[in-house]
């Protein structure tokens, strides 16, 4: 990573963490279920589909990299939504939770069975995104996730809420990140066939 694109990384970690901390000082419960927060993550999630529609679009190739890119912000979309407290039809709630696992199983068998079948070349697309700006913005975004995780579990011993914020706070970095690896990645010049 060029020592310019680290500092903007830097700037934005801080603004973001800034806005949400003053935010979040003033009002504890944006880190609360479909509030601020994880609407926020939804929102660059979204964004982030927009940027792999258009590479799909542009290019009017279903890609490997494409299809990962779709199936993996679908499934953190469908994580972060919950309909159960809204007042929707029981088939909808049913969908959104125990359909909705289903469709996102037998979507990613589908895509390792699609990886495994044209492993090699596979692979190489992947290296072709890993080398440059979608793919470094894309691990960057999953490490936020991973150190969310012992915040979501609870395992430092600071209060519930202080918890559900620094969980929230990383997430939220690192959908940022994936909406910046979809952006570079729609933008990308980097071809795979």
């Amino acid at each position: 990573m060029k020592g310019v694109e680290l500092i903007r990384l830097i700037i934005l970690f801080l603004l973001n963490s800034s806005i949400l901390f003053v935010l979040w000082q003033r009002d504890p419960s944006i880190v609360s279920e479909n509030n601020l927060i994880e609407n926020m993550q939804v929102v660059f999630l979204f964004m982030a589909l927009f940027f792999i529609f258009l590479r799909f679009f542009k290019e009017r190739v279903c890609s490997s990299p494409i299809i990962f890119f779709l199936l993996f912000f679908l499934t953190l979309i469908m994580r972060e939504v919950d309909l159960r407290p809204l007042s929707a039809p029981r088939f909808i709630i049913i969908l959104s939770t125990k359909g909705r696992d289903l469709i996102l199983s037998l979507g990613w068998l589908l895509f390792i069975y699609a990886f495994i079948r044209k492993f090699k070349a596979s692979l190489k697309e992947y290296a072709v995104i890993v080398k440059n700006a979608p793919g470094r913005y894309f691990v960057l975004g999953c490490l936020f996730y991973v150190l969310a995780w012992p915040f979501d579990e609870g395992i430092f011993s600071i209060t519930k809420n202080t918890n559900n914020f620094i969980e929230e706070l990383l997430e939220n970095m690192g959908t940022l990140l994936f909406l910046l690896s979809a952006f570079y990645f729609s933008k990308g010049r980097f071809h795979f066939r």
